[in-house]
């Protein structure tokens, strides 16, 4: 497990909620959704669900797999357009590529309109809360943030909608990170 220094990861995260509600005052408009791709648009479906059987269905016909959940992604790009946010990959699959993370998402039926804009870095050694925090730091222009993670960050918690990893982005899910949005003091209304 890596380790984290915590203290420092706590000022880091304080520098950017100072930097995010500097923005907010001045006006700045972007928002930051980190997205994981396995446990929150990949769905772990259980063996003898009817989503799962489908998927066997699929397969029988030779139809290209597809892991991510069309109803996930849909739901997402509800979210990203309803609040101009701009996606960040900090998913593993980060490692493909940006171009083809926006080709996998879009051919999943995540909306083309939604920004997928970067990537979190590959520094090795460090967490995902680390590189979050980093990437942050590195783009100080965001208003506010969120992440869409199925692992646990308990230094960014406030920040976390936590999917679990057989539903994904379900409605409640959804539901959380409107509400995240909302307790930085965002509304999706005033960004239309």
């Amino acid at each position: 497990m890596e380790s984290v220094d915590t203290l420092k990861l706590m000022h880091a995260l304080h520098q950017c909620e100072r930097t995010a509600a500097r923005n907010r005052k001045n006006g700045k408009r972007k928002i930051y959704a980190f997205l994981d791709f396995d446990g929150v648009i990949n769905v772990f479906y259980p063996p003898g669900s009817p989503q799962y059987e489908h998927l066997v269905e699929l397969s029988k016909q030779n139809v290209p797999f597809q892991f991510s959940d069309e109803d996930c992604l849909k739901r997402l790009s509800g979210l990203c357009m309803d609040y101009d946010i701009d996606l960040i990959i900090s998913s593993s699959w980060r490692y493909s590529g940006l171009a083809y993370c926006k080709d996998y998402l879009i051919k999943g039926g995540m909306d083309p309109a939604v920004k997928v804009t970067g990537m979190t870095s590959d520094v090795i050694g460090k967490t995902r809360e680390e590189l979050i925090l980093q990437y942050l730091q590195e783009k100080p222009d965001y208003q506010g943030f969120l992440i869409l993670d199925d692992m646990s960050m308990p230094h960014l918690s406030k920040y976390l909608v936590h999917c679990d990893s057989m539903h994904g982005y379900d409605e409640e899910m959804d539901q959380k990170a409107r509400q995240i949005l909302k307790d930085q003091g965002i509304s999706s209304e005033e960004r239309k």
